[in-house]
Formats: C-alpha cells, sequence, structure tokens
C-alpha cells in the first residue's frame, strides 16, 4: 500500500511531525469508526440483553485470538488487560513469594513495575536489585551471571529499555534462565507491534494495545506460559475469570481469562482489531520492522551532525526509539521548543534525554526536517 495513501487514515498525522509512538500512538479513522459501530450496535440491541452479551463474548474472544497471533501464542494463554503495568502486576503479585525470595531488574525498567516490586518487597519480605545494563557494552549474559543470586526467583526485564531503544536478546536470556529455573517476566510495552516476536523461553510478556499498534489506550495483552499457569493465582478476581464455586472454593478458567476481572470496555479491541489490520495491510510484522530500523539508522546518523549532541547509544537502534541529548539544553526545553515548531518528541526523566519513537508511518523527509530544527536550536 502507497504509505502517503496509508497515512491518510492516521488524522494525528496530518498537521505535524509526530514522532511519540512509543508514549502514545495516533489512532486510525477505520478504528475510531469501529468502536463507535461497536458502541451504536449494543445500544441498539440493548447493552444488557442476551443477543448482545453474546455478542460482547464474542468479540472479546476474536480480540484474544488477534492479539494471541500478533505474539505468535495460543489465545488460551492471553489475558486481557488495561495495560502493561497491570499485565506486570498480575504476575508479580500472584507469584507464590517466599520471605526471603530476590528479585532482579534491569537498570532501565519502567518506573511501574519498579513501584511494584518495591510494594512486594515490603509486603513479603523479598529482596530485589538491578543489574546495569543501560548503556553496557559488555555481553547481558556475563551481566547476568554476576548479578544473580542463588535465591533469585523471578527476572523482570525490558523487552526494549524505555529510555535508550537498546533491544534486549530475550530468546537467549530465556534460556540462560530456563537452565537455572528462573521464570522470565518480559515488559513489552516497547516491543509489540515494533518487533516480529519470538517468545521462545519467555514466561510471562506484558504489553499494550495503545503505543506501537495504534491502538486505543486502555486495553493490554498478557501471555502466561500454560507451565506457570497454575503458579500465577488470580489476585484481580472476578466473575470473568470463574467457572464456579465448590465447597465455596473459586473453580477458576483454565485460560488466560482467569485473570480478567469484569465490565470491561470490550468495544476497544474491536477498534485495536481495525489497527492491527490496518497495519496488515501496509506489510507484513518483518516489512514494518524494516522499514522502521531503516528509518532509525537514518535519523541516528543525521543526528551525529548536529553540534553539541550526544547520542545515547553508540550505534543505530535496532527499533524505533532514538534518544540523544544536547550540551546546555534540558530535555523538557528541547521537547518544548521542538513541539512549538509542530514536532512532538517526549523528554524522558530515567535517562535525562529527548526521545524521538519513530514508526514505519514515518517519512524520510520527516526525520531531516527534526535534524534541520536540532541543529538551529
Amino acid at each position: 500500500m502507497n504509505l502517503a495513501e496509508h497515512r491518510r487514515h492516521f488524522p494525528a498525522l496530518a498537521n505535524k511531525i509526530y514522532l511519540n509512538f512509543g508514549g502514545q500512538g495516533p489512532l486510525p479513522t477505520p478504528a475510531m469508526t469501529a468502536i463507535q459501530a461497536a458502541y451504536r450496535q449494543g445500544q441498539a440491541w440493548g447493552p444488557f440483553s442476551r443477543r448482545a452479551l453474546d455478542w460482547v463474548t464474542a468479540e472479546e474472544q476474536l480480540t484474544r485470538t488477534a492479539l494471541a497471533a500478533t505474539l505468535n501464542v495460543a489465545s488460551a494463554d492471553i489475558t486481557l488487560t488495561q495495560s502493561t503495568t497491570q499485565g506486570c502486576a498480575i504476575v508479580l503479585w500472584g507469584w507464590p513469594w517466599q520471605s526471603g525470595d530476590h528479585l532482579l531488574l534491569s537498570d532501565g525498567e519502567h518506573p511501574g513495575v519498579v513501584a511494584t516490586v518495591a510494594q512486594l518487597a515490603q509486603r513479603f519480605g523479598l529482596t530485589w536489585s538491578t543489574c546495569p545494563l543501560s548503556f553496557s557494552n559488555d555481553n547481558i549474559i556475563t551481566i547476568l551471571e554476576q548479578a544473580v543470586q542463588p535465591n533469585t526467583r523471578m527476572l523482570v526485564l525490558s523487552h526494549i529499555l524505555w529510555h535508550t531503544g537498546q533491544v534486549l536478546p530475550i530468546t537467549e536470556i530465556g534460556a540462560w534462565c530456563g537452565q537455572r529455573g528462573i521464570p522470565l517476566l518480559i515488559d513489552g510495552a516497547q516491543s509489540l507491534g515494533v518487533l516480529p516476536l519470538d517468545l521462545t523461553g519467555v514466561d510471562f510478556y506484558a504489553a499494550t494495545g495503545h503505543k506501537w499498534l495504534c491502538g486505543p489506550a486502555g486495553l493490554g495483552v498478557l501471555y502466561i506460559h500454560p507451565r506457570q499457569r497454575e503458579r500465577v493465582q488470580p489476585t484481580h478476581c472476578g466473575w470473568r475469570g470463574l467457572r464456579g464455586f465448590s465447597d465455596h472454593q473459586p473453580q477458576w478458567t483454565d485460560d488466560g481469562q482467569r485473570h480478567e476481572i469484569a465490565t470491561s470496555a470490550w468495544e476497544l479491541g474491536v477498534g485495536l482489531r481495525a489497527s492491527l489490520a490496518l497495519h496488515q495491510a501496509w506489510g507484513t510484522a518483518t516489512q514494518r520492522y524494516e522499514r522502521i530500523t531503516h528509518l532509525a539508522e537514518k535519523l541516528w546518523t543525521e543526528l551525529g551532525t548536529v553540534p553539541s549532541l550526544t547520542r545515547l547509544l553508540p550505534y543505530p537502534p535496532h527499533c524505533g526509539l532514538v534518544s540523544f541529548r544536547m550540551q546546555q539544553h534540558s530535555p523538557e526545553a528541547i521537547a518544548q521548543q521542538l513541539e512549538q515548531r509542530g514536532i512532538c518528541v517526549r523528554a524522558v526523566p530515567a535517562g535525562n534525554c529527548v526521545r524521538a519513537s519513530l514508526h514505519y508511518l514515518t517519512t524520510p523527509e520527516e526525520l531531516t526536517q527534526v535534524v534541520q530544527a536540532l541543529q538551529e536550536l
């Protein structure tokens, strides 16, 4: 599909250079139309009529199936969530911790996950630490070997570090974890919709649909490997995860739905599927990823021509996140000045940097304009 024609489906791209896909992707018109149509249909039937409720059940299963296909896993292993953070919390709070257990994180994890781990430590008497993966040129496995402890019971990592754009080799890490019996929880907020996914060796993968998939905010996904299904106890409890009761004990469903709570905005899933279909109409996951990395390399290279600018990574990122700093300019000031010029980027406090997150929808001409604006600053 012609990119110019394709971009017309995204109203947010019409009057600005939008490089904030890693924060929230713009919602395309087909998704907005699909969501509105779903709401109208439910009201036409009566939102709590038998016909509408059966339709909702079928629609939610279609959403699980579509997300499972994107993750390359079985739909039975999918839990619909509200966000990446909620998906991580379901796993972390549901794990059978014992006092003295240790969690290992990277030093580049999102604050939402770090806060959850800190609460767990306080509640259950756990310990936790971080390993220096940000900006490291050393072998990842070597770093993990040095950081792991005898009582480490889970490794929590981002697939793509949200401030630097480093892509971690989760298949290799998963094999390392498997040899040691350490479950691996992956924060996929910056990888779902960017990388063609292979979750071999991953026990848990949480992500959201509102970033790189350009879906509506409020709908995320959690994958739990079948081997871990019974170990993660439901803590987000509701009727959707129940088959019934036996001797006053809840009987949970045999699939990922056991962690879904109650009434949700199922119409969001209709919109997300419309966004997925639109991406797939342009090209395969591999084709989209190849364009993303090509554009990221172009931006990274051209940023090297800007005086007093430092790129966070010493090599072109293997994803859509390109981060940098400029002397005598705070990240917040740069982001604000660029937005005044119609260029949307983000200041990320975790890396004290400016982060440009570009998609396959981005054009080379837009990136050249960004570099010119930075040179003028």
